[in-house]
């Protein structure tokens, strides 16, 4: 019986080309774009993920209140946090600290500016992160060693695992240069994926480091930079409320000479969500909001459309369904047939949806600034869910055709008569206007935020940034000299990043 059936859908969708392409199209563009808006999501909500460990490690940040101001949240703390929470909490299993900062690299004929971390040498037993050649645990246990990323390592050096290679190495601001030993090559961080945004790290022995010099002030100087990421690894069975509820009375014996009109605090964010955290993102669920909404929306249009579609040649198929009632044809039979032709439908949209899905992908990610990936061929998961949701969309979009075209009598319909019911004519009615009612709201939200984003990128600024070209590098007399000699420089001019990115605050404290 299903292969009857199934050979009779097949037959009707082959017969009418047309029809089935206006189908399978809408259907695999809402396919597509529910498809885009949950991949973005999953990124979004799985920073990283790809860390072992990353539910038990906790990031300590700073809530600094000034005077009359509202609370700044800083998502590093000072040096000293660390060593004395690791001290007083049984819970933490471990800790260890970033710097984030810059150096002029160079090997043979290749020399750059590259961001980078001087960690403590246990950092990668917190941050276990993905190795493609070397020895993590002990890669930072020497002053003269150096991890780098895969992509690094092919820039300076051509290929993938250059262990015992050299780099030199030259901190901004500083004349000392040191001549650095690759001791271990990570994985590329993943882009949009990861509040991590260097793929080097330096040990912090050396005199000169910043790490090094913080922990070797005097102990009558206790001055101290609010810019140290610190990394909690708690014990498997601890709990971080434990920590929490604590941290407030500790965080007044930490910054006892504060003046009083100032306050600070700690507070723990587990790592996979300080991109999320609204303390630094803000708009972070409103923009996923936003995404599910127009994700959902397209594909609800999607579907009363198919819907519609199906419903809408009932008479066409009256005939066909009365013959086969006078054959002998049971409703249940006939149902199963519109089901597997409906099913049949949403396959083909799903197919063509995912393909579109990959294609658009990479132009998603360059508009929303985001690290979608779909790797299907390495997590058969993403593709059982796909083939699941199908399925499920496949026998709710056809029930309600199913059922209604299975309803027909075939006295009525052989004798002339093929009206509808007022009830399916106003079901009908409802999707319409329900379909219509989406799509002018969602094209009267896009024109909002392109104005909204127009204007915050143009007029808000208040400076006219045509023809303008921002360059982050060292602002020195020659770069600028040869950047005034080239054609079609009308000027140059040089500024503190404030003056064009978001304000920071760096506070130091005297103990």
């Amino acid at each position: 019986m299903f292969r009857n059936c199934l050979a009779a859908a097949l037959r009707h969708l082959a017969r009418n080309k047309l029809y089935t392409a206006i189908s399978v199209l809408g259907l695999s563009l809402g396919l597509c774009t529910a498809l885009l808006a949950a991949l973005v999501i999953h990124n979004e909500l799985s920073h990283d993920h790809f860390i072992p460990g990353y539910d038990r490690i906790y990031m300590a940040i700073t809530a600094i209140t000034p005077p009359e101001g509202a609370t700044i949240y800083k998502d590093s703390t000072n040096g000293f946090v660390g060593k004395q929470l690791a001290l007083r909490f049984s819970e933490i299993q471990a800790m260890t600290r970033l710097f984030a900062g810059t150096a002029i690299l160079s090997h043979t004929n290749v020399e750059a500016h590259e961001h980078v971390y001087w960690a403590d040498p246990n950092a990668f037993q917190v941050l276990p992160l993905p190795v493609v050649a070397g020895n993590l645990k002990s890669a930072l246990s020497r002053p003269g060693n150096i991890v780098i990323s895969r992509s690094i390592a092919r820039k300076y050096f051509g290929r993938d695992a250059p262990l015992g290679e050299t780099l030199v190495e030259k901190f901004d601001g500083h004349p000392e240069t040191a001549v650095l030993t690759v001791a271990a090559v990570i994985e590329d961080l993943p882009p949009n994926g990861t509040h991590l945004t260097a793929g080097i790290f330096l040990p912090s022995l050396a005199p000169w480091t910043p790490l090094y010099q913080l922990d070797h002030l005097p102990d009558n100087d206790r001055s101290d930079v609010i810019g140290t990421y610190t990394y909690l690894k708690l014990a498997p069975n601890a709990s971080a409320e434990q920590v929490l509820q604590t941290l407030p009375a500790m965080a007044q014996t930490f910054w006892a000479g504060v003046p009083k009109d100032w306050a600070l605090a700690l507070k723990l964010v587990r790592m996979d969500r300080i991109d999320a955290n609204k303390w630094f993102n803000p708009g972070f669920s409103n923009r996923l909001a936003m995404i599910i909404i127009v994700g959902f929306g397209i594909l609800l249009i999607a579907g009363v459309n198919f819907v519609n579609l199906l419903t809408a040649r009932s008479a066409l198929r009256a005939k066909e369904v009365s013959v086969r009632k006078l054959a002998g044809a049971q409703r249940r039979v006939l149902v199963l047939q519109f089901l597997a032709e409906s099913s049949a439908y949403v396959i083909a949209a799903t197919v063509v949806g995912v393909a579109l899905a990959e294609l658009l992908l990479p132009y998603v990610n360059a508009f929303l600034i985001t690290g979608a990936t779909f790797k299907y061929w390495q997590d058969p998961m993403p593709i059982a869910a796909i083939a699941l949701a199908a399925l499920l969309l496949g026998m709710l979009a056809g029930a309600y055709p199913a059922f209604v075209l299975s309803a027909f009598r075939p006295l009525r319909v052989l004798t002339g008569d093929t009206r509808t019911s007022r009830s399916t004519g106003l079901l009908r009615q409802i999707l319409v206007t329900a379909q219509f009612s989406i799509l002018i709201g969602l094209v009267i939200a896009a024109a909002v935020v392109y104005q909204q984003r127009r204007f915050a990128t143009q007029d808000a600024l208040r400076v006219d940034t045509d023809q303008m070209l921002l360059i982050r590098s060292p602002c020195n007399a020659g770069f600028t000299s040869e950047l005034r000699r080239l054609p079609g420089v009308r000027g140059v001019s040089c500024s503190s990043g404030n003056l064009v990115d978001h304000g920071g605050i760096n506070v130091w404290l005297l103990n």
